[in-house]
């Protein structure tokens, strides 16, 4: 359960010539962009927003391919800890880059001036530039748990967080508030000619990995949801007592949260009796579940990620319930 070959094939492209490596946000926008989609579905029942999303996926590849990585931001100017406006941010340097016209983060009012929601983006069509397509971003990483062949639950570290959950707001809430009424007076504050007819689609983005249980016996076999690519990036999680049984030899990094985005290259790297050293000794005192990356060498100086893996606290699974899955 590596990064995909598409996953690894973007930081690869990020190397320059001379073998030394671009900067982690350049590789967190390639990633964003050009990466393993976690959606196999576009949740609204058509086929058209695929065919849209590799339209202007190909766009993007072209033009990237041609302005090269000239003059490209330095760090992500998003707030650090939220991977949600890391993400967004991401694709919004690719699209300057590329020189693609956008509007972002458009709020959608009501008459009595009641924010209904925001457009996380609205993009010129790669095909014909009199018409637009408005998108939604989610970057998620969710743990798979199986109470029984038909309850699968997928969540986030934090517990708070629900697949099926977001899921769900895309599909009913998020693509189709660029319908709304009310939306009509803000896509003509961003341009003129910017009207709800122009809207051709509505796209449904989202990037992430999904972690399995490294022991069935305490997580199950979680299935993934029918919306979700079965070919996306995928890792695996264990508690801390079990973790001196499933983390595999070699070396390995802890992960901070700003780091998640793409699969890491990083010159800091420990053996794997370090790590569960600093564990125990971390659970001892803490309950937020860590991400880890187990490692493989590129040279005398910088390790490439294999595996991704979340270690959680004995009690985690404790308070888990089943959670409606049908919407």
């Amino acid at each position: 359960m590596r990064p995909t070959q598409l996953d690894q094939q973007i930081l690869h492209s990020a190397q320059l010539a001379d073998g030394e490596l671009q900067g982690h946000f350049i590789r967190d926008c390639l990633w964003s962009v050009f990466g393993t989609n976690l959606l196999q579905s576009d949740l609204r029942g058509t086929n058209a927003s695929s065919v849209h999303h590799s339209q202007l996926i190909d766009r993007l590849t072209h033009s990237f391919q041609r302005v090269g990585k000239q003059d490209w931001p330095t760090h992500n100017p998003a707030t650090i800890r939220r991977l949600g406006h890391q993400f967004e941010s991401c694709w919004h340097a690719m699209l300057d880059q590329c020189d693609h016209p956008y509007f972002s983060n458009i709020p959608i009012r009501s008459d009595k001036k009641q924010t209904l929601g925001e457009l996380d983006l609205v993009v010129n069509s790669p095909n014909d530039p009199k018409h637009w397509w408005h998108i939604e971003f989610a970057v998620k990483f969710y743990l798979g748990y199986q109470f029984s062949a038909a309850e699968n639950l997928w969540i986030g570290p934090n517990q708070r967080d629900h697949l099926v959950d977001k899921l769900h707001h895309m599909r009913h809430q998020q693509l189709p508030l660029v319908r709304n009424a009310t939306a009509a007076p803000a896509l003509q504050a961003c341009h003129p000619e910017l009207q709800p007819e122009s809207i051709e689609t509505s796209l449904a983005v989202m990037r992430g990995c999904l972690f399995h249980p490294a022991n069935p016996d305490h997580g199950g076999q979680p299935k993934l949801p029918a919306e979700i690519n079965p070919n996306c990036w995928q890792g695996l999680w264990t508690t801390v007592n079990d973790a001196p049984h499933f983390l595999p030899d070699g070396h390995w990094t802890v992960l901070p949260k700003y780091r998640w985005l793409s699969p890491t290259i990083t010159d800091q790297a420990v053996e794997r009796d370090a790590l569960l050293d600093y564990l125990k000794s971390y659970f001892s005192h803490l309950t937020a579940p860590l991400c880890l990356v187990n490692l493989s060498k590129i040279n005398h100086q910088l390790w490439r990620e294999q595996q991704r893996w979340f270690v959680v606290p004995n009690n985690w699974t404790d308070t888990l319930k089943p959670h409606p899955t049908e919407f």
